[in-house]
């Protein structure tokens, strides 16, 4: 070790430039090399070396220039948009209500005769053209094919990429260190900032996932924890979460999407504790629309990973948090509390309505997760009664209560999630049997209603 510390600090004093080229001889060294760095060096000036590192010898600029002329273009588009910002629909080529593209791709394909609007953004997204998964391939523009015509990786030598990688790897174990001691950290800001500017280059941003999904424990998982953290110093309209972003590019390879699900389910109970506690959920509104509008990665999901009874449990819990008992004894949700008036849990409602959308998942719920169905149902009830008043006599009453609008979001947005059940109840076209129809008719009745009596039953089916 002591070697490598005086070979590292003999580095230091010869020009970036030359040490790269050395370094390309055994890139083995990088990540440890990278690591002395940043107790040498301030955060400016590691990023000076590491720019050079990665280009292996030549003048960082213009070896990203020569390698984007022989790079292939990214085949999806990795466009993230803000709040405020314009972007397009269309319901002839989107493959889930949630896809969309932005102005650039939209206007450089071919929409003629489309059903196709265009809106503002309220939360911000992220462009679908050029995933297979979420936007039919005839409503592609021209430079986003959605697949690579080569490795993406083909035109960086063997050593070269494994200097990258060494140099991601740190930079990424710096960042966790970072952002534990500070959320804002002004040095994490700068390095995520730099992984995003250089990876404009298709090459590098795939070296950027590899390095963030790499391991048992990646740190994708704890950078999630660290975008959560930073809730607070975030005011939506304004300035944007630069991490968030870096993490949103990255899963635009629809690849690394299924590994983000997994890291993603077990820290969705993170996430509804965060919105109790800061009344703000950026990061649910911008990544679950990249993940639960995917219909084989939300099937898989829910099949393998449970996530069905993690976003039933996580809404209700939430829901039980914000309820209280009234004077007359009823429990009902607080409509008062700042989390319903400013609608922050839609973004909840709205993951398990975007779940529910496909069929296969609403058809397992009704056919074969009778738990699930009476929990979703439990959940329902929670809308009863949920804005009591009483009729005041004894005082005049100056201004009315505005409660009533929380409560009409309430039922509006779990009647949305229901009329998913419903619909695939009426499609079902004999793919749900005559007793899984009586007995989902029992259970509505038993849990919201009335029981129905034991001889119940549906004639002519």
């Amino acid at each position: 070790m002591q070697g490598a510390e005086a070979k590292y600090q003999e580095w230091l004093t010869q020009s970036p430039r030359k040490v790269a080229s050395e370094l390309r001889k055994q890139p083995e060294i990088t990540r440890g090399f990278v690591r002395f760095l940043f107790g040498a060096t301030n955060t400016r000036g590691v990023l000076v070396w590491v720019s050079n590192l990665i280009a292996g010898g030549e003048e960082p600029e213009a070896f990203l220039q020569e390698l984007q002329k022989t790079n292939p273009v990214s085949p999806i588009c990795r466009e993230v948009w803000t709040e405020g910002q314009y972007f397009y629909r269309c319901r002839d080529c989107e493959m889930s209500p949630s896809s969309s593209v932005c102005s650039s791709c939209f206007k450089a394909a071919d929409h003629e005769n489309h059903d196709f609007v265009f809106e503002t953004s309220v939360y911000g997204g992220c462009c679908d053209c050029g995933n297979v998964q979420a936007w039919k391939p005839e409503g592609f523009c021209p430079c986003h094919t959605g697949k690579y015509s080569e490795d993406v990786l083909l035109h960086l030598p063997e050593a070269l990429r494994t200097v990258a990688l060494g140099v991601y790897d740190e930079l990424f174990s710096q960042l966790m260190l970072m952002y534990d001691k500070e959320p804002m950290s002004p040095s994490a800001t700068a390095i995520v900032s730099w992984m995003r500017s250089v990876g404009a280059n298709e090459a590098f941003m795939h070296l950027t996932r590899m390095s963030l999904f790499a391991g048992t424990n990646p740190p994708v998982t704890k950078l999630l924890q660290a975008c959560l953290a930073m809730e607070p110093y975030f005011k939506r309209g304004e300035d944007e979460n630069p991490l968030l972003f870096l993490i949103l590019e990255a899963i635009s390879d629809p690849s690394f999407k299924g590994k983000l699900m997994k890291i993603y389910i077990e820290a969705y109970p993170q996430f509804v504790e965060s919105m109790l506690k800061f009344s703000k959920v950026n990061v649910v509104y911008k990544l679950s629309p990249q993940l639960f509008s995917i219909e084989p990665l939300v099937w898989t999901a829910v099949c393998e990973d449970g996530l069905l009874d993690v976003l039933i449990r996580e809404v209700t819990s939430m829901f039980k948090q914000l309820s209280v008992t009234d004077s007359a004894g009823r429990s009902h949700v607080d409509l008062s509390r700042p989390v319903m008036s400013r609608r922050n849990w839609f973004a909840f409602s709205n993951d398990l309505q975007t779940a529910l959308d496909h069929t296969n998942v609403s058809r397992l719920v009704l056919t074969q997760r009778a738990d699930l169905l009476q929990r979703f149902l439990e959940l329902l009830r929670m809308g009863h009664e949920i804005d009591p008043t009483t009729r005041e006599v004894a005082a005049h009453v100056e201004y009315e209560s505005t409660t009533w609008n929380a409560a009409y979001s309430f039922d509006s947005e779990l009647s949305r999630c229901s009329a998913n059940l419903i619909k695939c109840l009426e499609n079902s076209s004999g793919q749900i049997s005559l007793a899984d129809f009586q007995r989902v008719i029992k259970m509505v009745s038993e849990v919201l209603f009335d029981p129905l009596p034991d001889d119940f039953a549906i004639v002519d089916w």
